[in-house]
């Protein structure tokens, strides 16, 4: 008789993402439900993707009610508040996707079983050459392509600003401004709309102030998954400054499809379990307390920063790598081998 899991966990951004395809890819040797969609069979197997403060206190007699409790945890901060290293002390096994999560939750005082699986690409996701995307092609045709993408765009950690102003400063007004441009793949976030619009208004006035400023083109409008595909296909970078990632699926990707990711460099980064200085361009970078609570996080979490000249420097020096023979362990991250790891750690429960 099959096992029984319950899902609890966002419908929003990666994490939705994630879930949806755990969510059907265990179906095949599991009874399935999720939150909102469906009540549990049996309460044999609770799995949460991501911590939810709301279970452990309002919830908490349906939470003590499953036989097994399993939380997916990624980590992108350095140190855990308290009350969550207690609430992640109350499962029988946390799963995270990297290295670095694993180190930083059992320095913090995790004592449960931890164990990696990492995030996964799919085969679909490796395509060798593209369609027409809409109007892009005449914007971005002979051009060497920067791009970026992320779920949370908005978010202070992925350092979106910073992104635009060390491009335009890069590459514009020298020989090759017309050569090169960074496609920005947005994602809607009204919460964040005035940040976006403030952002987005320094940085049309700082290209104002060259002569030839380089192309940024930003992409908000919801894509299906082929045009997106079609974005991918087309970039030669995958560019990010972002100061912490518990993962980093894009760049999963990018280095999946022999693109060259440009990054900062960072010791509790996720992406570190697939990327280094041989497959990728790394920033140097110094690290800055947080300064403030983020989720999990305490304000003492370190954060990656580098300056914006060591920046700029290193924009310009990744052309010589364009044509980089990237290299990594694809079976390691395939959909059907990472589902398989997941069935038999909950199967072993």
């Amino acid at each position: 008789m099959k096992k029984s899991i319950h899902f609890v966990s966002s419908f929003e951004g990666s994490i939705g993402e994630i879930t949806n395809d755990l969510y059907n890819g265990l179906r095949k040797d599991f009874v399935v439900t999720r939150e909102t969609l469906s009540l549990p069979t049996k309460k044999e197997i609770l799995l949460s993707h991501l911590i939810h403060e709301k279970i452990h206190n309002e919830c908490r007699n349906e939470f003590e009610s499953f036989e097994k409790k399993v939380l997916i945890q990624p980590i992108d901060g350095t140190t855990i508040q308290e009350k969550f290293i207690n609430y992640m002390n109350e499962y029988d096994l946390i799963i995270t996707p990297s290295k670095s999560g694993k180190k930083i939750m059992e320095n913090s005082g995790v004592k449960t079983k931890i164990i990696i699986i990492p995030n996964f690409f799919k085969n679909d996701e490796i395509i060798l050459k593209h369609d027409s995307y809409i109007d892009l092609d005449k914007d971005i045709s002979g051009k060497i392509v920067f791009y970026h993408e992320s779920k949370s765009n908005w978010n202070d950690r992925k350092n979106i600003e910073f992104m635009y102003e060390a491009f335009v400063r890069a590459f514009s007004n020298i020989e090759y401004h017309n050569k090169v441009v960074l496609i920005h793949k947005d994602y809607d976030e009204t919460q964040n709309h005035l940040i976006k619009e403030e952002i987005k208004n320094k940085i049309i006035n700082l290209q104002k102030s060259y002569k030839y400023p380089v192309s940024i083109i930003k992409i908000s409008q919801n894509l299906s998954k082929e045009k997106l595909k079609n974005l991918w296909v087309r970039m030669n970078f995958f560019l990010s400054f972002s100061k912490i990632e518990g993962f980093c699926i894009p760049m999963l990707r990018a280095i999946i499809q022999n693109k060259t990711v440009i990054c900062l460099e960072n010791e509790f980064s996720g992406y570190n379990d697939f990327l280094d200085n041989s497959n990728s361009i790394q920033i140097p970078s110094s690290y800055l307390k947080a300064g403030k609570e983020n989720f999990i996080h305490t304000k003492e979490s370190l954060l990656a920063e580098c300056n914006l000249d060591n920046a700029i420097k290193f924009l310009n020096k990744s052309l010589e790598f364009i044509n980089k023979n990237n290299h990594i362990n694809k079976e390691k991250y395939l959909y059907e081998n990472v589902l398989e790891k997941y069935s038999k750690s909950l199967q072993n429960l």
